[in-house]
C-alpha cells in the first residue's frame, strides 16, 4: 500500500496496523543496524525502515545513506495531522538517481546550487552531475591553467567553492560528478589555450548556442598534457568515483585537415578519424582509471571500443543504448523524451522551440520506461538515470520553472520504478505535501512521431 502514505518518492512497502496517531511531538530515534526486518533486493546500502507508532518513531538503516533517506521520508510524513501506525520497508530500485545542471551557458551561484542540493536530498536523489565546461565558458578553476577561467570573467567556481559544494552535497548523501567535455564542445578552452587545437590559431569564445567545429587535437602531446593537468586537478577536487568526459557531438573535420592527426592515423593503422577518436577516448579513460576514477560519457562514446567499466549516458539513439548494454557497459537512462527538463511542459511555454524541443509534461516524466526499447533482457545493466537541465534559455533563479513537478516525478521513477503506484496517486500525495501546482496536472499532448 505505498500510495497510502503522503511521501514522494512513494515508499516501496507499508505494513499498516489499525491505529493512527498524531506525529507532532512524537519521539524519534535513529539507529544503524546490522540487519533490517526485510532483505533488500536492489540497493542495500540505501535501504531503510521506519516503525511508526504513537509512542515512538524508529528510523533504522544499514548505512548512513539509508538513514538519510529515512529522515527524508519522516520529514515529509511528520507534517500530516494524522498517520497510520505501521512499518515502512523501503529501498531504491536504481542506485543512480540524479540531476545534471549546465552551469556553462548560464552561471549558477553557489547559493543556488545549495538550494538545489537540498531539494535533491528531500527527494532522495543522490548524484549531482555538474556540467562545468563547454563552448561558451569554462567554469572550473584549474590553478595551473589560469587562462581557462580568465576568459569567463568572475563567473567561475574557485577550488574553495568546489570543495564547499562537494562537502555540502556529501553531507546530504549526494555524490558530485564533474563533467569535463572532450574532445568536442571545447571552444572556450581552445580560446584560452590555442595549442589545444590542431591549428594553434586564436579563436573567440562563441556567444551563440549550437555545435561547433572546434575539437582538441587528437595527436598533440602538448594538448594531451594540458588535458591531463585538467583531469588531475579534477580528480583531486572531486573525491567521488566518477568523472564525466562528455564525448558527444564531435565534428572530426579539423582532424581531417591536420597533417599530424593524419600521420597518426597512418602510422598506427587507425580506422580513419573515427579510429583516432577511439584511441583518444581510450587514453583518457585509462588515465582516469589509473587514478581510481570511472569514466562516464554520453552515449556516442560507446560507438567506440572502450573498457567495459566506462558508463554510457543514453540521451539519444536507442541503438547506442542497446549497444552499450550488450557490450557490458553500465547505462544511465536520460532519454530526451522524458528527461530533458529544459523542454517545455506545454506548447504554450514561452521557451518552446518546436524545431528541436519535445513537450514533456509531468505525467510524461512519470511514464518514463527507463529501459531502452528491446533491452528488457539487459535491464540488469542499467544503473539508473538522470534528468538533464540545459540552460541555453534559462538563468539562475529560474530553475524551478523547469523542475517543479518533473523533478518529483523523476525521483519516484528511479526510486520506485516497478512499484510506482500511478500518476493519480502521485498527484494526490503531492497535494497532501503542499507541492502540487498547475503545471503538474497537464496530460501528455498528442505528439506524432514521439516515442514512449
Amino acid at each position: 500500500m505505498p500510495h497510502s502514505l503522503p511521501a514522494i518518492p512513494a515508499v516501496r512497502t507499508f505494513l499498516p496496523s489499525h491505529n493512527t496517531f498524531s506525529p507532532q511531538g512524537t519521539r524519534v530515534t535513529e539507529s544503524l543496524v546490522g540487519a533490517l526486518s526485510f532483505v533488500p533486493r536492489f540497493v542495500a546500502s540505501e535501504a531503510y525502515e521506519i516503525e511508526l507508532d504513537a509512542g515512538e518513531v524508529v528510523l533504522r538503516a544499514l548505512d548512513p545513506a539509508g538513514l538519510s533517506h529515512a529522515k527524508a521520508t519522516w520529514n515529509q510524513l511528520k507534517g500530516q495531522k494524522h498517520l497510520p501506525s505501521g512499518l515502512i520497508q523501503d529501498e531504491p530500485r536504481f542506485e543512480w538517481r540524479g540531476l545534471m545542471l549546465d552551469c556553462v551557458r548560464h552561471f549558477f551561484p553557489v547559493a543556488n546550487l545549495k538550494t538545489l542540493l537540498d531539494r535533491m536530498a528531500t527527494l532522495k536523489l543522490n548524484r549531482f552531475h555538474w556540467h562545468l565546461v563547454d563552448d561558451q565558458a569554462w567554469r572550473l578553476e584549474i590553478p595551473a591553467l589560469p587562462r581557462l577561467t580568465a576568459l569567463s570573467g568572475e563567473e567561475f567556481y574557485s577550488t574553495a567553492e568546489v570543495v564547499e559544494i562537494v562537502g555540502y552535497a556529501a553531507s546530504r548523501g549526494i555524490v558530485v560528478v564533474p563533467e569535463i567535455e572532450l574532445p568536442g564542445h571545447s571552444s572556450a578552452a581552445i580560446a584560452a589555450y590555442p595549442e589545444l587545437s590542431c591549428t594553434g590559431e586564436s579563436i573567440e569564445i562563441p556567444r551563440t548556442w549550437g555545435i561547433f567545429e572546434q575539437v582538441y587535437c587528437a595527436s598533440s602531446e602538448k594538448a594531451a598534457s594540458i588535458l591531463e593537468t585538467v583531469l588531475e586537478e579534477t580528480c583531486r577536487l572531486f573525491p567521488g568515483p566518477w568523472v564525466h568526459i562528455g564525448g558527444d557531438e564531435v565534428i572530426r573535420k579539423a582532424w581531417q585537415a591536420c597533417p599530424r592527426c593524419q600521420e597518426k592515423i597512418r602510422s598506427e593503422s587507425l580506422a580513419g578519424e573515427r579510429g583516432l577518436e577511439e584511441v583518444f577516448f581510450q587514453r583518457f579513460i585509462a588515465y582516469l582509471g589509473a587514478r581510481g576514477k570511472t569514466a562516464v560519457g554520453w552515449n556516442e562514446m560507446v560507438e567506440h571500443n572502450v573498457p567495459h567499466s566506462a558508463v554510457a549516458q543514453w540521451w539519444l539513439h536507442p541503438d547506442l543504448a542497446k549497444k552499450s548494454l550488450e557490450a557490458g557497459n553500465p547505462l544511465l537512462s536520460s532519454n530526451t523524451e522524458y528527461c530533458y527538463f529544459d523542454y517545455p511542459y506545454t506548447p504554450e511555454n514561452s521557451w518552446y522551440d518546436e524545431k528541436y524541443m519535445k513537450v514533456i509534461p509531468v505525467s510524461k516524466v512519470y511514464e518514463n520506461p527507463v529501459v531502452p526499447p528491446g533491452c528488457e533482457h539487459l535491464a540488469g545493466g542499467i544503473l539508473g538515470g538522470e534528468a538533464c537541465l540545459w540552460t541555453e534559455h534559462l538563468k539562475a533563479g529560474q530553475e524551478n520553472t523547469r523542475l517543479d513537478g518533473r523533478l518529483e516525478a523523476l525521483a519516484e521513477v528511479y526510486w520506485s520504478f516497478d512499484a510506482r503506484p500511478g500518476f493519480p496517486s502521485f498527484l494526490n500525495r503531492a497535494r497532501l505535501l503542499g507541492l502540487n501546482g498547475p503545471s503538474w496536472q497537464v496530460q501528455p499532448p498528442s505528439q506524432p512521431g514521439a516515442g514512449g
